[in-house]
């Protein structure tokens, strides 16, 4: 068996999150009719695909066919980007997949509609976007005033199916989209599916560049008296090369119509790709278009602005989504300006709905222009030579509970270690664990100062407490807490109202009262910090066969930004680290969660078989907890380096290191049969390395 170098594919961290925002767009400055929406940071990019609808009242139909997500030839250094016909390719990750649509309504209110994608069992509910009273473009070329033009929305990503070999959610292909409005006089326009994707492949962290994929979208009707002029930011700093793509979805677009004149620029020049005079032309099919062209952004731009000119012509917009390379010199997937000159977000308000708040643009600053406000990770000690992971850590706590009270804050021993693992390998880790003396002033470099600290807060075990009547995990119900990944701990994490009968497993019933809890987690934060929650036990069932949650150590995004470490079940006669775990333990397990975040299974590149002895990481159930032994008999916490030689199952030994065969450093553990010669039966192992039971009638093992 070969061991993967863990090390070598940690960065760039590809997190799929709403984007911060960085430099042009200044709060008085207009950003244009379209409404600033969502950005996201991947090695990857995004597609679209769209068909007509047009003709089609009260409800349609349509069918949408994408094929233009890539795959790879991974894992390993060369892997490439690949037609996903290839033999053995490896299809990429769809993180977003969001269904846009127009409709002309002459009802006062958006009429809204339902819908389902791929088939009845998947059933959504629009969100209409951008303002409600629309003027709606008439066949002569003209706006009518018997008929808003009106936009809708929908997150379909959940409604994809997922590629099993590979964990990962797939778009190409053939979908089918039904649509019914709340009023038979609607008359459609169109639909689009827009899909962002990432492409992760282990031992290549840098098969594709860092990008930077924007959305504005909203309602606009422009005409020969007020065309389109749309100032686009969030993606904080354009690269030299920027390889910019944009896709506006757009309505009543006509082939034929020859005395149409449009023209779109983008920051005043021609873009290079596709046709920028008289662009929409109902190519999806008649009166619809989903145009996508190339242009570059210069070195470290931070917005552009687009305009389309009309003249005896009237197009509805309902969209516009760009993508850029963006600059990230140590590949950490951290922007160079945001790790010198800090980064800040104001959202704004948008103009959606019916609501009577004036719109507000958003806006995009450093900590220059917003000292007060901005996410400091210069301070916080960001390099933008040197890799950095920013994590934020809270915990739960036990108060007055039937178990012994007691605190699942990390200890600082534990975060020291990890620290100083990634700091051998030339990363720097920062904990974000709040202003408590147990962190401040001790003297550890990888704690953030009190001063730019909003992380170590405090969750109370008993608000989130598991019961009888919600989780029927007897006898123990309603002496612990238990979260269901990821509905409950989103709850945590974003400060969501729930039902507490939910938040056990997504599963949930919404019987009882609603709650609401504070966002813990700030959005300015979401592509810069993984966010780690130390809480007690998990919503899963037990390998075991008892109606009790099963003591898993923990959970995480794999890739990501999310974790979550759970020792509240593991009992100690140590009082001290009874359910909150050791030192080598919290560490260990912080270490393989963070893993999985950066792409790390439990056997390197794969995530089976799990338990190998010539696997000596962190991310092997062999060493997550009880460490790696090095020669001297001291328990450290590592990856892999990937340099050790294969192994001879007739030469096992825990005696002395791998290295004496290979170059690893570290004494090789394994999973094996009781010796009944010098092990006694209360060695004997309950279930597998990997948790599940042990077979009916197989050997009993240490």
């Amino acid at each position: 068996m070969n061991v993967r170098h863990a090390f070598s594919y940690l960065f760039p961290r590809a997190i799929a999150v709403v984007c911060l925002g960085f430099l042009a767009l200044q709060g008085a400055q207009a950003q244009g009719p379209l409404n600033y929406f969502k950005n996201y940071f991947v090695t990857g990019d995004y597609v679209v695909s769209g068909a007509s609808l047009s003709g089609k009242n009260g409800s349609a139909t349509g069918t949408i066919n994408l094929n233009s997500v890539p795959c790879t030839s991974g894992p390993g250094f060369f892997a490439g980007v690949v037609p996903c016909n290839q033999q053995n390719s490896q299809p990429a990750d769809v993180i977003a997949a969001f269904l846009y649509w127009q409709a002309i309504e002459t009802t006062s209110r958006p009429a809204y509609a339902s819908g389902t994608f791929d088939g009845t069992a998947n059933p959504f509910l629009s969100v209409q976007v951008g303002n409600t009273n629309v003027a709606a473009c008439g066949s002569n070329g003209n706006t009518q005033s018997s008929g808003w033009a009106r936009v809708y929305r929908a997150d379909v990503l959940r409604f994809l199916p997922v590629n099993t070999t590979a964990d990962v959610r797939v778009a190409n292909g053939t979908h089918t989209i039904q649509l019914t409005s709340g009023s038979t006089a609607t008359q459609f326009v169109g639909a689009t599916l827009v899909v962002v994707y990432r492409l992760v492949t282990p031992g290549n962290p840098r098969i594709a560049p860092l990008r930077s994929v924007i959305f504005y979208d909203g309602a606009f009707t422009g005409t020969s008296s007020l065309g389109l002029n749309q100032t686009m930011g969030g993606f904080y700093q354009a690269s030299n090369g920027s390889n910019a793509t944009m896709t506006q979805i757009v309505g009543n677009g006509q082939s034929g119509n020859h005395s149409a004149q449009q023209t779109l620029t983008v920051n005043g020049g021609t873009p290079s790709g596709g046709t920028p005079n008289n662009p929409f032309i109902g190519a999806q099919g008649p009166n619809w278009d989903n145009f996508t062209f190339s242009f570059n952004l210069a070195p470290n731009a931070s917005s552009l602005d687009t305009e389309v000119d009309l003249k005896q012509d009237c197009l509805t917009w309902a969209a516009i989504v760009a993508s850029t390379n963006v600059q990230d010199t140590d590949s950490d997937g951290l922007l160079d300006i945001w790790e010198t000159s800090g980064l800040n977000l104001t959202p704004g308000v948008r103009n959606d709905g019916l609501q009577s708040t004036l719109p507000v643009p958003p806006t995009f600053g450093t900590c220059v222009t917003n000292a007060a406000t901005c996410l400091n990770l210069p301070k916080m000690g960001a390099n933008p030579l040197v890799p950095d992971i920013f994590m934020q850590i809270d915990w739960m706590q036990s108060q007055n509970l039937a178990n012994p009270n007691h605190i699942h804050n990390p200890q600082l021993a534990a975060l020291n270690m990890v620290g100083a693992a990634f700091k051998a390998h030339g990363i720097n880790m920062h904990f974000d664990v709040g202003g408590s003396s147990t962190y401040q002033g001790q003297g550890s470099p990888y704690i953030i100062p009190a001063a730019y600290a909003q992380g170590g807060n405090v969750i109370q075990e008993s608000s989130v407490l598991c019961t009888a009547s919600t989780c029927n995990f007897s006898p123990e119900a309603g002496q612990y807490s238990v979260l269901g990944w990821k509905t409950g701990f989103d709850v945590i994490k974003n400060g969501d109202s729930y039902y507490p009968c939910a938040i056990y497993s997504p599963a949930g019933s919404p019987s009882c009262t609603q709650i609401g809890l504070p966002q813990l987690f700030a959005t300015n934060r979401k592509d810069s910090f993984h966010y780690a929650l130390f809480a007690h036990a998990i919503a899963a069932t037990s390998p075991l066969s008892t109606p009790l949650p099963a003591s898993i150590s923990g959970v995480a995004d794999r890739p990501g930004g999310d974790l979550m470490v759970t020792l509240g079940l593991w009992r100690s006669d140590i009082a001290s680290i009874d359910q909150v775990g050791s030192v080598l333990e919290q560490a260990g397990t912080l270490m393989h969660e963070l893993g999985h975040n950066l792409d790390l299974s439990h056997g390197g590149w794969n995530s089976e078989p799990t338990c190998m002895p010539d696997y000596p990481s962190v991310m092997n159930y062999l060493y997550q907890t009880r460490g790696l032994t090095d020669a001297s008999g001291n328990e450290n916490i590592d990856y892999s380096y990937g340099l050790e030689l294969p192994l001879s199952e007739d030469f096992l030994s825990s005696s002395f290191p791998i290295a004496l065969f290979g170059i690893q450093k570290y004494r090789v553990r394994y999973f094996g049969p009781l010796n009944n010669a010098t092990d006694s039966q209360g060695q004997a192992s309950q279930v597998y390395c990997s948790g599940a039971l042990l077979n009916p009638g197989a050997p009993p093992y240490i």
